[in-house]
């Protein structure tokens, strides 16, 4: 039995080549860019007005009692006319300013009477007053969104505006999916056997990773080695491979010697860590398939997902980095020498402990905010800083 430290190491060191495809921008949403997202042009493209008003030269002396105006300037169009001082256009937001003026006084500061425009007592002038100047957000062949960024809607508008679309991102890793144990029913069925529970888990694992670019598909078997192995066959061409259930010791824990049985290379069996112990990795030596086979209790599949799929994941797309810290409000003994998994709620970035009754109870997932791992080193004190995986 390994360390969580050393187990996660292994993890990390694995390896799935990745594809690539130019998907529309309205489909990009979560997944990693490739490329650096270059600017094609300033940004704004021109000298932009940011208010309906009137548009005018302004020398940094007194500005005139009146301004006469000689035509109106919408958005999407250009005006080539001369402007001579003291002369102005009426120009509406998002307008082109011509480049000979410098001022757009909003509509607000001025009143009107026969085409004259006046001006507010207490108004105060500046260069480039109400006009966002060209390139002042961003420049023509700058950087806008680094490669292996995640695509958030934050970046959606820019991404938009200098024209990356469509954008080159990474496929979506094929995950393959099963569920194992004579018990397990899906979690639609209404009438159910005293003896018979839900499966949680294939619903569970895609919820928990669904920030990630990911195409699930899979299906539950029943406690057979027989068709277990040649299920999993089936599943030879996912890049990922998730088993929940029958990994532990028990007579029908059969998926340890099934995956050994066709060729794969277990890396590591059983990890120093609560809940979550009896977890299985391993690789396929020539096809490159990673497998994750986890216990199959509700919350051990949690935590391993959170503490081992989901690194894993990141460290595939480029987005991996060590976890989050957060602050305990409260103290905990320790009471056995692995490191803990363990839900928690944080409130104004402190921690609280949420009751729970094992690996199999998941209610009181509904009020947590996250995992913190208590290490093996001893109990957790008020103040003390804890790694943070939140959902």
């Amino acid at each position: 039995m390994i360390s969580y430290d050393e187990a996660l190491s292994l993890v990390l060191q694995q390896s799935i080549p990745l594809t690539t495809s130019n998907v529309p921008l309205k489909e990009a949403l979560f997944k990693i860019s490739v490329q650096d997202s270059i600017s094609d042009r300033d940004y704004p493209p021109f000298n932009r007005a940011t208010m309906d008003g009137y548009a005018f030269y302004w020398d940094k002396a007194t500005p005139p009692s009146t301004l006469a105006i000689q035509g109106t300037l919408y958005a999407g169009s250009t005006y080539t006319d001369p402007i001579p001082f003291p002369t102005g256009i009426k120009i509406m937001t998002g307008a082109p300013v011509p480049s000979n003026l410098n001022v757009v006084v909003k509509k607000e500061d001025t009143q009107v009477k026969d085409n004259l425009v006046s001006f507010n007592s207490n108004l105060e002038l500046k260069p480039f007053l109400n006009i966002a100047l060209q390139g002042e957000d961003v420049k023509k062949g700058s950087t806008v969104v680094p490669k292996n960024s995640k695509i958030l809607p934050t970046h959606i508008p820019i991404l938009a505006s200098i024209g990356c679309n469509p954008i080159e991102v990474y496929s979506p890793l094929q995950i393959g999916l099963l569920s194992t144990g004579n018990e397990i029913v899906d979690s639609t069925v209404s009438s159910i056997e005293t003896h018979q529970i839900r499966n949680s888990n294939s619903v569970t694992i895609p919820a928990l990773l669904h920030s990630y670019p990911l195409q699930f598909t899979g299906e539950h078997i029943e406690d057979n080695k027989r068709k277990l192995s040649e299920t999993i066959k089936r599943y030879h061409n996912q890049s990922i491979l998730i088993i929940t259930g029958g990994v532990s010791a028990g007579e029908a824990d059969y998926t340890p010697d099934v995956l050994i049985d066709l060729g794969y290379t277990c890396l590591f069996h059983k990890v120093a860590i609560k809940p979550g112990k009896p977890i299985w990795f391993g690789v396929h030596p020539t096809s490159g398939q990673v497998v994750f086979a986890l216990p199959g209790n509700p919350y051990s599949v949690v935590s391993s997902i959170k503490v081992f799929v989901e690194p894993f994941i990141q460290h595939l797309l480029h987005q991996y980095t060590p976890p989050s810290t957060i602050i305990s409000n409260e103290s905990r003994p320790k009471k056995n020498t692995l490191d803990e998994f363990l839900p928690v709620r944080c409130i104004d970035n402190k921690i609280q402990f949420l009751p729970f009754n094992g690996s199999g109870d998941v209610s009181m997932l509904v009020n947590a905010s996250g995992l913190v791992r208590h290490p093996t080193s001893g109990g957790i004190q008020i103040g003390d800083t804890l790694p943070y995986y939140p959902f």
